[in-house]
């Protein structure tokens, strides 16, 4: 359990791992890395989710290999595929909101199969790439997920100012 504070105020969260207690700096750049890819990880899959139903952004069947079009015919073809995969978006994106250390590495898992079918497609290799490094990045929310993962629960209580030359964590 932990607490979100006032970072101007010096505040820090206080998670429990492991059976002890640990504060944690929210002026750290490694907590505040931990929040900016989780929001992202958190907004960008639930969007592109939503647009697998509307096709704004692209006509998402396009980018799937032709061996992954072969199979779409079990679910009633690509365009329902998608949308399949949409739900699918929607629930990792809502799932990492509350369990980033455990969805950021399901997430990576998904980039992986992006990456093979686009390599599979032979036509997006430059996408595939880009995907390599989201697929990273989701690897380091994992990782930043298995520290901090605690400071996103109900708040229970807050430390008081912890000083200027405070560090990442400050075990009590």
């Amino acid at each position: 359990m932990a607490a979100i504070s006032s970072p101007e105020l010096g505040y820090v969260v206080r998670t429990r791992a492991s059976g002890g207690t640990t504060a944690v700096d929210v002026r750290s750049p490694s907590y505040q890395a931990f929040r900016i890819l989780q929001f992202a990880f958190v907004v960008v899959p639930i969007v592109a989710g939503l647009d697998k139903f509307f096709d704004l952004a692209t006509v998402w069947e396009a980018y799937l290999a032709p061996q992954m079009v072969s199979l779409t015919w079990l679910v009633g073809g690509p365009h329902h595929f998608m949308q399949i995969v949409g739900v699918l978006e929607i629930c990792a994106g809502l799932l990492v909101a509350f369990k980033p250390k455990v969805f950021g590495w399901v997430l990576a898992g998904w980039f992986l199969a992006v990456i093979i079918d686009l390599f599979l497609l032979g036509a997006a290799v430059d996408i595939a790439l880009r995907d390599g490094v989201i697929m990273l990045a989701a690897v380091a929310l994992a990782r930043l997920g298995a520290r901090y993962d605690g400071a996103i629960q109900r708040p229970r209580y807050v430390e008081r100012e912890m000083g200027p030359d405070s560090r990442d964590v400050v075990k009590p």
